[in-house]
């Protein structure tokens, strides 16, 4: 037997409680949730205090995960005006500018920390304009905004092998070099492997992958655009105790092998 636990955000409660529909299963996830006879006329937000949220410092893991979750309700709320919707926090109408000014505070927030990488192939066609647009605001202000570098072809670390990265073109394999960077910084600040992507790799998986590359890369005559991460630093470590074929064995270290005369 197996329990799961979601997160949840409580946007709002209502007393007395209005009627829904209600959906059998197991397993039953929502998209809107269908009234029935009365329905609100507006939801209100009493997480934001002050609306728009204000450039503000995150000090621990506490606060992450609440900028976390906040980015997460400025998203969705963003996506609910886009379809009409309205809604206020704290008394305050809940305004698309006034989304998209909590959103760089939030972002900025987040950066200093160190604590997001934005995954654009993870987003909803309804927050993508939202992301999209605050990021344009945070990068007009002199900082740089970690997004994830798409993998070509759409495959995952596990499938990165000398044989698939011969097929590639060079612009596809330096586009592959990046990629495995990030999954390296984003597996390194404690995020979960799934973040990286679905097949879930571990340090020693990128690292290979990142091997394999630099094979590539020399068999091709590329320079190697190293970084000076710990990937890089790690990566030279190996190569330099583990050296290529052609030199593993030197005449000057072949060791004749007796071979006892049967008479032949």
């Amino acid at each position: 037997m197996k329990l799961y636990a979601y997160d949840f955000q409580l946007l709002e409660s209502y007393s007395p409680p209005l009627k829904c529909v209600y959906h059998k299963g197991v397993q039953t996830f929502l998209k809107d949730v269908e009234f029935i006879g009365e329905k609100p006329k507006e939801l209100e937000v009493k997480e934001w205090k002050t609306f728009p949220i204000p450039e503000f410092e995150i000090k621990d893991k506490t606060q992450l995960q609440q900028a976390r979750d906040d980015m997460r309700l400025l998203s969705g709320w963003f996506a609910n005006l886009q379809a009409g919707k309205t809604g206020k926090t704290n008394g305050q109408e809940i305004t698309k500018e006034g989304l998209l000014d909590s959103g760089v505070s939030v972002l900025k927030a987040l950066i200093a920390y160190n604590g997001i990488v934005l995954h654009p192939k993870n987003w909803k066609e309804t927050v993508a304009d939202f992301y999209e647009e605050i990021i344009s605001r945070v990068e007009k202000s002199g900082i740089a905004v970690p997004v994830e570098e798409q993998l070509p072809l759409g495959v995952s670390v596990s499938k990165i092998t000398p044989d698939y990265l011969e097929e590639l073109d060079d612009d596809e394999l330096l586009a592959v070099h990046s990629m495995l960077h990030v999954a390296w910084e984003v597996l390194s600040r404690g995020f979960p492997p799934e973040e990286v992507d679905k097949s879930a790799p571990n340090e020693e998986a990128v690292l290979n992958a990142h091997l394999f590359v630099l094979e590539e890369f020399e068999s091709r005559g590329i320079e190697h655009p190293a970084i000076g991460d710990e990937l890089d630093r790690q990566s030279a470590e190996l190569e330099s105790g583990l050296p290529s074929p052609q030199k593993r064995f030197p005449p000057s270290q072949l060791v004749p092998i007796p071979v006892k005369d049967n008479g032949l």
